[in-house]
This record gives structure tokens, sequence and C-alpha cells, in this order.
């Protein structure tokens, strides 16, 4: 029996919290179906509707799927991304509890493509910092994640990088950089042999491609393209009233 009383904290809470580290750290493995919600009263000594919470609160976040007269299945971790908010994918992936680490990361100093000077507001035949690495969550492969940083805002910075994880906070810490906004574009696509190598997944498994152009006081200082496993990870927008009828 798990004792799961404790000062100002909810008892669903606690139970959330518990499964939600029995499934990140494998002990209910991906496809594994939740023991009934009698056992589970019984091991966290607490009522069904407590049990019924902390299950709602993982199936939100994407860990579980409730299976009416099947059970609660255990899915592949699913991380979400708050579109109201300006986050790294490094930063969204260690707020759902996950252990970020880069797989490689390449730094070069590269003229991009015509499209990418466009979109950083660069004459032609500028050059840019081009950053390529691969996202891990729990040691498997997510993302392969690249930016293009305009130049001459970051002196030196191929031999600051060696341990990065989230660029933003990196930028903001080493560079001062302030974040104001980003518009971002997503589109679907599937992984080329080069892109299945890289994520270990099968060429043609379905990929969300982003596109995110981000500004520092209005000046835009960062083009990134992310090619994101589309099944283990999602984006949640909140949206408010209807706009003016035309």
């Amino acid at each position: 029996m798990i004792p799961i009383m404790a000062k100002r904290v909810p008892a669903y809470y606690k139970v959330y919290s518990l499964l939600k580290d029995k499934i990140l750290n494998g002990e209910f493995h991906v496809g594994d179906i939740l023991p009934p919600e009698y056992e589970l009263e019984r091991i966290f000594n607490v009522s069904r509707i407590t049990i019924r919470r902390a299950v709602e609160m993982l199936s939100e976040e994407g860990l579980l799927y409730v299976k009416q007269g099947k059970g609660t299945e255990v899915l592949d971790f699913k991380t979400t991304q708050n579109l109201n908010y300006i986050t790294s994918f490094t930063e969204t992936l260690k707020k759902q509890g996950y252990d970020v680490t880069i797989g490689s990361v390449h730094v070069e100093e590269i003229v991009p493509a015509s499209r990418i000077l466009e979109k950083l507001s660069l004459r032609k035949d500028s050059t840019v910092l081009h950053i390529q690495r691969i996202h891990k969550a729990n040691g498997v492969p997510i993302a392969i994640v690249e930016n293009y940083l305009v130049t001459e805002h970051f002196p030196g910075l191929a031999g600051r990088i060696k341990n990065l994880t989230s660029l933003y906070s990196f930028l903001e810490r080493n560079y001062n950089i302030e974040i104001s906004s980003a518009v971002e574009d997503i589109t679907a696509k599937t992984a080329g042999v080069i892109e299945s190598k890289l994520l270990d997944i099968a060429p043609g498994t379905p990929l969300l491609l982003v596109k995110r152009v981000t500004y520092s006081k209005g000046m835009p200082f960062d083009y990134a393209a992310l090619r994101i496993i589309a099944d283990r990870y999602k984006y949640s927008m909140a949206m408010r009233n209807r706009p003016p009828t035309i």
C-alpha cells in the first residue's frame, strides 16, 4: 500500500505524479493496460474519483488512452507545446518531465538558401550560423532541429555551445538577447532516408515540419526548421471569441 497523504497536495495530483513516474521510468511500458480502477484504489489507498482525475490528467498529456470496456492503455510519450508562449523545443520537453539530451551538434557558418535570407531580412550572400542537432527525450530520438542565426549578433558562438541544450536560454544568458515574438508554420511530411537514419525510424514515417522565425525588438534573428516524429509530439492552442462578421 502506498500512502499519499501530504499537506496541501491534492490526492489526485499525488497519484498523477506517481503514475507518471512509473510510465516515464518504464515500469509501465507502451501498450500496457493499467490495472483496473478498483486495483488502483487499493494500491494508492484513494477513492475511485481520485483515480479517475489522475488518469484524466495523464490522458490530457497524451500518456494514457482510456478505451471504453477495454481499460487504460499506456501510450508512447507525446509532448504538448502551448502555442501561446514562445518556448524552445528543449524547454517544452523538460516541462513535461523528460530527460533531454542532444545526440549530436553540428555548427558552421554558411550562406543559406535565399528564402532563409529573406525570412531573416538579410542581403544576398549574407552568412548565418547554421546549427543542427538531434534531440532525444528519455534517450529516444524525437526531432532534428536546425537553426539559422544572424551571424553578427552572436560572435564566438561556435566555440561556446559544446553542451548546448536549450538554444533560447543559452542566447538569453550569454548574449542578452530579448525574445519578443515568433511566427510559426506547421505542415506535414514523411521521413526520407537521411531523416529515418538520424531519428532511427522507418522511411515514410509521418513527421511534423515546423518552421519558425523568432524576433528580438522587432528584428528577426533566428530561422528554425524542426522535423519532429509526429506521434510523439502535439501542439495545443487556446482560442477565444469569433472574428467580426464580414
